[in-house]
């Protein structure tokens, strides 16, 4: 079966991250049960260009719709898999009705809840809170009916919570299929990272990520500062990704106006997945803020989990959700709350456990990436 699985900028080092991740993930799993497998990147915005990863080409395709779909038609797929947002519904979509092959949907971001996007509204700003404002807005009927009308026949949902939005839309092919698990938590450690970031034998909490406004890291530093007000103890290192398009102005802003700058430990070192395992490991609980998730869920949430770090958060629609106890959570964007957390997994041992545990019971079931390639290529059994 010839298979296409389309996405918007995939660039070469985005393939480990969400949604691209589940993406690439897909296609290997597809071409190892030996389908012809291809990654096809829409432009939006960002250049894009052609590699291969592995045995998975990623081909560059127009992002207009009519376009789009003459080239799925010339290329003669037997399937098309489409990444589509809520806003969708407000486009034309009759173009993709030409498309002879079967076509599933899949929501690369999930739903929505307008807390989170009044939230980055307010914390960074109406553009970059401007799509999923439309997200949001965008009546759940309409992208579900126009989907059927073009002749969509399953939708692919990443939580629980995606998943019975769409059913709630009125579509009634609905797969809901969390993306998989690998085995970070079966990594050795790197006992030497701790001694290099001056952290060995220390307590600390942990921001690891890329400095995305909507990642929370620049209100991270305001959390901590402000709980170091009530225990000067306290400790968060943040090691500080660089992905491909990061852009660090705004948190080094921030960091520039820590009052307490000795309970922050910054660092951009590149680490192996390795060094990160160990880090995390050792680390009090991960604290990923997230404003609003863009993509769900975000890996680095089921890699944390695994090796039973407890994670600090905002509440985040399917992903926290999906997560339950696992995570300590708390209104997005509220600067209190999120300090309060941070004292709450700091001081107290039995909240630590109990998150510890219900974090490995959580993994324990949670699938891998063969089963969640497998489930998708399920859809496409009549």
């Amino acid at each position: 079966m010839k298979i296409a699985i389309a996405t918007v900028d995939l660039l070469r080092g985005r393939e480990r991250l969400m949604p691209w991740r589940t993406v690439m993930e897909v296609a290997r799993y597809a071409r190892t049960a030996g389908h012809e497998a291809v990654v096809l990147t829409m432009p939006v915005a960002m250049e894009n260009e052609d590699y291969s990863l592995g045995d998975v080409p990623v081909k560059v395709v127009p992002r207009d719709f009519r376009k789009f779909s003459d080239y799925v038609n010339s290329h003669d797929f037997d399937a098309l898999y489409y990444p589509t947002p809520w806003r969708e519904g407000l486009k034309d979509l009759s173009a993709f009705a030409s498309i002879a092959c079967r076509k599933i949907a899949y929501f690369p971001g999930g739903s929505f809840h307008l807390c989170n996007v009044m939230a980055l509204w307010s914390k960074v700003g109406l553009r970059a809170a401007k799509p999923y404002l439309a997200d949001w807005l965008t009546p759940y009927g309409w992208t579900m009916t126009k989907l059927k009308d073009v002749g969509f026949s399953t939708i692919i949902a990443q939580s629980p919570y995606t998943a019975d939005t769409c059913r709630r839309g009125g579509f009634d092919d609905v797969r809901m299929i969390v993306p998989g698990k690998d085995d970070f938590e079966k990594l050795d450690e790197v006992p030497e990272i701790l001694d290099k970031l001056n952290i060995k034998g220390r307590k600390y909490l942990l921001f690891t990520g890329a400095p995305a406004p909507v990642r929370g890291a620049s209100l991270l530093l305001r959390a901590v500062d402000e709980a170091a007000k009530a225990d000067e103890g306290i400790c968060c290192l943040f090691m500080m990704r660089r992905d491909v398009g990061s852009d660090f102005s705004m948190f080094e802003k921030s960091l520039s106006r820590v009052v307490h700058k000795e309970n922050v430990v910054v660092s951009d070192k590149k680490l192996t997945r390795n060094e990160l395992k160990t880090i995390v490991t050792h680390a009090r609980a991960v604290v990923l803020p997230f404003l609003l998730v863009p993509s769900e869920i975000p890996i680095t949430f089921f890699e944390v989990l695994s090796t039973g770090t407890p994670i600090v958060s905002f509440e985040n629609g399917g992903t926290t959700d999906y997560l339950g106890d696992s995570v300590l959570a708390s209104a997005p964007g509220r600067i209190e709350g999120l300090s309060r957390n941070l004292l709450r997994i700091w001081q107290d041992d039995s909240i630590y456990e109990e998150m510890r545990s219900s974090a490995l019971r959580r993994m324990s079931s949670h699938p891998v990436w063969e089963h969640v390639s497998k489930s998708w290529l399920d859809c496409l059994k009549k």
